[in-house]
């Protein structure tokens, strides 16, 4: 594990309800979803590989409020029909995965902006990038853009300030305008 994905973590315990409607827009190994699974009402997880489903479901076997999706990210708003109280993208490559299939700045500013209408009034999203891999950078300058340019976002930013180090933004969703 790494420090930002600790905090985010502990974060999800310190704030997420039992009512709640969550949504990892990056599955990966499920580690995310796990968390979210042992506190929210219901997790929607989606990864376009099948792999990182696979592991995720083992890690969250003993959790029946989990709704797996086989789909790119950028496909989320075809499984969405509810607003939502937490959106959590852990950008990059699945860890041991194969880092030819990996997020990217097109496809991430994509999803951002299919999910960004159904984060409800006080609900969050969590976006952490890492700056490591090839494309990380741009994907960071690109997620940073389009974070700046909503107005109704109160940010927190969690960087070590360390080389290549992750970046995660908390943002809350203060109001419904878009600008």
């Amino acid at each position: 594990m790494n420090r930002n994905v600790d905090i985010v973590h502990n974060w999800m315990k310190e704030n997420i309800k039992d009512d709640w409607i969550t949504v990892d827009m990056t599955c990966g190994k499920g580690r995310d979803t796990l968390e979210m699974a042992k506190l929210a009402q219901h997790v929607t997880s989606i990864d376009i590989q099948e792999k990182a489903l696979d592991q995720a479901k083992v890690l969250t076997q003993e959790y029946s409020n989990i709704t797996y999706i086989h789909d790119d990210h950028t496909n989320i708003n075809h499984y969405i029909n509810d607003f939502i109280n937490l959106v959590v993208f852990n950008l990059g490559y699945l860890p041991d995965g194969d880092k030819k299939i990996m997020t990217n700045s097109d496809s991430t500013l994509m999803a951002l902006s299919k999910i960004y209408p159904w984060i409800r009034k006080n609900g969050y999203l969590i976006i952490t990038c890492y700056l490591g891999h090839k494309g990380g950078k741009k994907e960071h300058d690109t997620v940073k853009m389009w974070i700046d340019h909503y107005k109704n976002f109160e940010v927190t930013v969690i960087d070590s300030g360390k080389r290549n180090s992750p970046i995660t933004y908390i943002c809350k969703k203060i109001s419904l305008d878009s600008r």
